[in-house]
């Protein structure tokens, strides 16, 4: 195998699969990438077994193949190069790469490309086709909300449901829930219900993010196709193809408050800053922070034996029954740190009960934090 590529396009294929090399796996061949030549350029691909990620990038073939190397080293090596045409050639017989670029000379070990795992199978017929921009921000609005305790393994990831043209995504940890609805414009009959496990989607959200798909039809889309326990995700040259979280995801709908008729409208970037001044003093364990509502005020109080105890309070538009509660500032900060809005709306019932909060002119995107005993 032998070609030349230009750095900048070398790097971009690197750096979208670093995230999926294995560096401590117990096969050490999952710490390398596979390169193989096409036609017209270069497949990179990586697995870890649960995810693959496969791109291609252009480049000038001279002799095609394919070769294993250490991922983390390779793209360290091409970071560092300056900005010129990179040419590398594989040594199959002694299993090296040489890499040459303008006076920089760098030979690397590799193992036999013909042990690297296969790239999962994949249909080519799509269930699902969603914006990018779409999925980006559900992706955005919900991970935070992902369960990391394996012992809910349902929960370690974001469920995804496609019916008609609305398209949900949902992620909690049994401590509080993020929900966002939407009208996706593309329609689609037959329902899609599927949990993307969370480093799946933290990948899948870093290819939209630097992707630059357009389709032909003035908007950037993904298609989805599911198989059994695995859904290929595609942006252009790029595909992502995952290992699905196998169960039923909790009836999250049940656990959505209809009434909580205490609404409290806040400004949002004002109450981030002073929840965020409150914390600094609230128990390092539970995060905890009594949220005090009465006309037109809120309190924020937070109180620890070892630290001492903060106050503050910030104006806003409430006219019911004086309520308190215990809540988890970090979960809340987590909310407003994406909701992306001028006002939000706490919606409360009594210290007892959950909490939900919205945007004041969208009540499709619905985050509940759970209370804590005061």
């Amino acid at each position: 195998m032998e070609f030349k590529i230009a750095r900048e396009e070398f790097l971009k294929g690197l750096q979208k699969v670093q995230g999926i090399v294995d560096t401590k796996g117990v096969m050490p061949i999952l710490s390398n990438i596979l390169i193989k030549t096409q036609p017209s350029g270069i497949d990179i691909f990586a697995t870890d077994l649960d995810i693959g990620i496969r791109g291609s990038y252009g480049a000038k073939i001279i002799s095609k193949g394919s070769a294993t190397v250490n991922g983390r080293k390779l793209h360290e090596i091409v970071r560092e190069l300056p900005d010129e045409e990179i040419h590398l050639k594989s040594d199959k017989e002694n299993n090296w790469i040489n890499i040459t670029c303008k006076k920089s000379t760098f030979k690397i070990a590799c193992l036999p490309a013909e042990e690297y795992p296969a790239f999962p199978a994949y249909k080519e017929e799509k269930d699902l086709c969603i914006e990018i921009n779409l999925l980006k921000e559900m992706l955005r609005k919900t991970n935070f909300s992902i369960s990391t305790d394996e012992t809910r393994y349902t929960l370690n990831g974001v469920l995804l449901e496609s019916e008609g043209k609305d398209i949900s995504m949902v992620g909690t940890d049994g401590h509080r829930l993020a929900c966002i609805k939407k009208s996706n414009g593309f329609d689609k009959k037959d329902k899609v219900e599927i949990i993307i496990p969370k480093k799946a989607q933290a990948e899948l959200l870093k290819i939209l993010e630097a992707g630059d798909s357009d389709q032909g039809n003035g908007k950037k889309t993904i298609n989805i196709s599911v198989e059994k326990n695995h859904a290929a995700f595609k942006v252009d040259k790029m595909i992502l193809v995952t290992r699905l979280i196998d169960g039923r995801f909790p009836n999250y709908r049940q656990v959505i408050p209809e009434d909580n008729n205490n609404n409290v409208v806040i400004d949002s970037e004002l109450f981030l800053h002073a929840l965020r001044r409150v914390a600094i003093l609230a128990d390092e364990k539970s995060r905890m922070v009594k949220f005090g509502v009465q006309k037109n005020l809120m309190t924020l109080v937070s109180d620890n034996s070892e630290l001492g105890e903060a106050r503050e309070e910030i104006d806003v538009e409430y006219k019911g029954n004086d309520i308190t509660i215990g809540l988890n500032a970090k979960y809340v900060m987590d909310i407003l740190n994406v909701i992306n809005v001028e006002k939000i709306v706490f919606k409360l019932k009594d210290a007892d009960s959950s909490c939900l909060i919205t945007p004041t002119d969208n009540e499709n995107y619905r985050c509940i934090v759970m209370p804590m005993r005061i």
